[in-house]
């Protein structure tokens, strides 16, 4: 997040649900905040995932951290069938706000 560069979640074929199983809002990942681009660019939304020891700028200075503006998490899934396909992108929060390539 710090750097600008991008996060890749590389599903394979896996069809997870972050919208039911795979998000825990009480304790470390918000999938409902950290897939909403608006929201988690919020120091308010992101700083709850940074660590101590993350808390830097790219200059090292302490309690300083910032979130780059060109962060963005990437996902990447492997295609089986359209119906799969969908799945995958309605089991991802705001996924009606990203943008989608399809490479078959």
């Amino acid at each position: 997040m710090r750097t600008g560069q991008n996060l890749i979640i590389d599903l394979d074929k896996f069809v997870p649900d972050f919208k039911t199983k795979y998000t825990n809002e009480a304790e470390n990942f918000p999938a409902d905040t950290v897939f909403n681009q608006v929201a988690f660019k919020d120091p308010g939304a992101h700083m709850k995932m940074v660590r101590d020891e993350e808390n830097k700028n790219v200059l090292g200075d302490k309690d300083c951290f910032m979130m780059h503006e060109n962060f963005n998490i990437v996902f990447v899934a492997k295609y089986k069938d359209d119906a799969t396909c969908q799945t995958v992108i309605d089991n991802i929060p705001h996924s009606d706000l990203m943008a989608k390539f399809y490479i078959i």
